[in-house]
């Protein structure tokens, strides 16, 4: 085989010319801003100063039959809207059979039980922070329940056997100002039961 010069026409080429691919759409796109992937959501939100946590700071003793009742109120006025990332709590007493149940509820009409409940402060878990919630957190250990009426979202069993019941949300519940969240445990099980609970969120 004899070799054969080959002439090319000569031609400008373009900036803008298809070299590889006449594709118009793009083949590979990738997340760069933190804010929009659901992984890291909560960890961006909190190098941001706005994530919070409010936790009770001691064992509740839950009579059976007894309720115990978690409520965050966002105020009208707030400007700010919550989304709820966790909500986690365990029963210490390992003896008794039955359950705890965990109703949620969205904007529950609160009944003349709810009197005098207790006030708890959020923590904001980036500790240079120094913003506060604009959260209103409250707990009640009550005999009848406190809530006479509203829309249960969720409800979850917590067997007395398993000691610890979370649910973790990733901001999937949003509590705009003016609306609240609440849940509403009822003891189950067979006798008393020593509880703690938490809940995690932050606003924007």
């Amino acid at each position: 085989m004899t070799k054969k010069n080959i002439s090319v026409a000569p031609q400008k080429l373009r900036m803008n010319n298809k070299v590889i691919s006449s594709a118009t759409e793009p083949i590979y796109t990738k997340v760069v801003n933190p804010a929009t992937s659901v992984i890291s959501t909560a960890s961006y939100q909190c190098t941001l100063g706005n994530l919070y946590t409010a936790s009770i700071t001691t064992v509740q003793t839950l009579t059976k039959n007894n309720f115990f009742t978690f409520r965050i109120v966002n105020p009208s006025n707030s400007g700010k809207s919550i989304y709820l990332y966790q909500f986690y709590g365990y029963d210490t007493t390992n003896s008794n059979t039955g359950y705890l149940q965990a109703d949620i509820y969205a904007d529950a009409v609160m009944s003349t039980a709810w009197l005098n409940p207790k006030s708890i402060t959020p923590t904001n878990r980036n500790f240079s922070h120094s913003g506060g919630s604009i959260s209103n957190v409250y707990y009640l250990n009550n005999t009848t329940t406190t809530i006479s009426s509203g829309t249960i979202i969720s409800t979850s069993l917590q067997v007395a056997a398993i000691p610890v019941i979370t649910y973790t949300l990733n901001g999937d519940i949003i509590v705009p100002p003016g609306h609240s969240f609440t849940i509403l445990i009822t003891n189950n099980t067979s006798g008393d039961s020593s509880i703690m609970c938490a809940v995690s969120w932050w606003e924007t």
